[in-house]
């Protein structure tokens, strides 16, 4: 019965990861279908309930009908996509998005010396994870408030070193330190997290929002799984520590792409 019941959750954990972005991507595809001006027409709506290619009282019926037959067909829509592998931009900023996010993770060893070695019952481990959630909103507020003074690249520059020092605050891992942590580093990995957000969002290509913001998503998960694996397949041949230390290191090799994007 466990050995099912971990099946299905791991399928649950999958799903919820990879299918998100698989469906908004198939949706955005649908999207620029739906809404495309035809490649071969000079035409231009006269006001916006043209956009669907449907007649409207303020609007030339014969425009509306020429639209519908220059209007690209589904196929050529898709091949219309082949931007989002040719883009050089895009393609630095989905591999700055894996090389930010990937590190060898550790997060359940620590779980387990919390519950093995400072005893920690489960309740009081829920407690401390919704604490250090409630205090992600401060992170958030903050960001809310100072977003629109901040740098993005500038942003993201500091947090790679910001992300290298909690890293390393880890290997000092007390019952203590561990509440002090889970507490802090909610706050600034919540305005962190915004604005590696906003660096996606800002990445989007033009008329390909939806598809190219679906595809980031992807690569910012597939980079979380991989750190997972990575970390796991690590433990039992480096130890917790030397881990950490990698983990630390890793943040830096970000830096280079970095430098070459060009932010909006």
């Amino acid at each position: 019965m466990r050995f099912f019941l971990g099946r299905f959750l791991i399928l649950l954990v999958l799903l919820r990861t990879y299918f998100i972005p698989i469906y908004l991507i198939i949706i955005g595809i649908v999207l620029k279908y739906r809404t495309t001006v035809p490649k071969n027409s000079t035409l231009e709506p006269k006001c916006g309930n043209c956009k669907y290619y449907e007649n409207c009282d303020l609007c030339d019926y014969n425009i509306c009908t020429n639209y519908k037959e220059n209007k690209p067909t589904l196929w050529e829509s898709i091949l219309s996509y082949k931007e989002l592998f040719t883009n050089k931009q895009f393609l630095l900023g989905a591999a700055f998005l894996f090389v930010y996010n990937f590190a060898p993770g550790y997060g359940t060893p620590l779980m387990f010396i919390e519950r093995d070695i400072f005893k920690w019952s489960g309740t009081f481990m829920g407690m401390v994870s919704a604490l250090s959630s409630g205090l992600g909103i401060i992170g958030a507020i903050l960001y809310f408030k100072y977003s629109k003074y901040i740098n993005i690249k500038k942003c993201l520059f500091w947090s790679v070193f910001l992300i290298g020092i909690t890293n390393l605050c880890y290997l000092y891992f007390t019952p203590v330190s561990a509440i002090i942590y889970a507490c802090i580093f909610s706050v600034l990995g919540m305005f962190i997290f915004l604005n590696l957000m906003s660096f996606m969002a800002k990445s989007t290509l033009p008329g390909k929002e939806a598809t190219s913001f679906a595809l980031l998503c992807s690569v910012n998960n597939l980079a979380g799984t991989a750190s997972t694996l990575v970390g796991a397949w690590f433990y039992p041949l480096l130890g917790l520590k030397t881990i950490i230390i990698l983990a630390s290191l890793s943040a830096f090799l970000s830096l280079p792409i970095l430098k070459r994007l060009e932010i909006k």
